[in-house]
């Protein structure tokens, strides 16, 4: 499927990947590596696509950063592991009404807002 040309880089996927590395909010700006791990694991044609370059610095650090990873990340917390929407989205399919506040906190960090939006309200 990533070779053919149905996956494709549109502007809105663009400008979104743009926000997020680029950090929407200064104290909360993806460390470098974290841009590099995303560029060498996309296909080249998709890379490309995003604007992503991928120097032998790149490689390095991605592949310094996904072996870190595979040894850290199994033994994280649940709650460092999965960001906020997903912990909220949990919580509704355990029939929660609203999300806790270490959630309302995450989701501040990762959608700038405290809640998802509740449809039928």
């Amino acid at each position: 499927m990533t070779q053919s040309e149905t996956l494709t880089v549109s502007t809105a996927a663009r400008e979104i990947a743009t926000q997020i590395f680029t950090g929407a909010r200064p104290w909360l700006r993806p460390p470098r590596w974290y841009r590099a791990l995303t560029a060498r694991m996309l296909p080249e044609r998709l890379r490309a696509g995003f604007g992503f370059e991928l120097g032998a610095r790149d490689i390095r650090s991605a592949d310094n950063a996904l072996r870190w990873i595979r040894r850290v990340y199994p033994r994280l917390p649940d709650r460092l592991r999965y960001v906020g929407p997903y912990q909220e989205a949990q919580a509704r399919l355990r029939g929660e009404t609203q999300p806790d506040w270490m959630t309302r906190c995450l989701n501040r960090a990762w959608i700038g807002r405290p809640q998802m939006d509740v449809r039928g309200k």
